[in-house]
């Protein structure tokens, strides 16, 4: 919150490099130190750490590429999903398709709210990946999981529809 605040009062910006230089190093930091219980499979504790990690990495304010952002955000999502912190892990995985969107991502929202026993926003979260990934090779598949969503929560109506767009695919 401190380098946040630093950042915004800032405002010729003379001090952007080292906020940003001091704020990896520290992201990078707790990702190093989440390794140790990771590794020891204690995923709740290594979320605590990567949670912090990917707050800061999610500012922007760390310099790095979409891409390795992306990186570290999939981890934090990743340790929060064995952790069971699926509304976090969700919220990591949203921030990466906000800039580099992927079915991949969606899958993952997906698993999540599955876990939750979310059956609406994972329906949502199906037709959102079949709307915005037309041409996606694991369409059928995505198709083939929301008609199985929709004949396990009586929508027959529903999974008749997907299933002829399934056939058709």
């Amino acid at each position: 919150e401190a380098y946040l605040k630093a950042h915004e009062l800032d405002s010729e910006k003379k001090k952007a490099k080292l906020i940003g230089d001091q704020l990896k190093t520290i992201a990078d930091y707790l990702q190093r130190e989440a390794l140790f219980p990771y590794y020891a499979g204690d995923y709740a504790t290594a979320s605590i750490y990567y949670t912090k990690a990917g707050n800061i990495v999610r500012t922007g304010l760390t310099g790095e590429s979409d891409s390795v952002r992306a990186s570290v955000l999939k981890n934090c999502g990743e340790i929060n999903k064995a952790a069971k912190n699926y509304y976090q892990a969700i919220s990591f995985y949203n921030d990466i398709n906000s800039f580099a969107p992927s079915t991949n991502m969606y899958a993952n929202i997906y698993f999540c709210q599955l876990m939750k026993h979310d059956t609406t926003s994972a329906i949502n979260t199906l037709q959102k990946v079949l709307s915005d990934f037309p041409n996606d090779t694991n369409r059928v598949s995505f198709l083939n999981q929301l008609i199985d969503m929709y004949i396990k929560t009586n929508q027959v109506d529903n999974a008749t529809t997907y299933l002829q767009k399934a056939i058709e695919a």
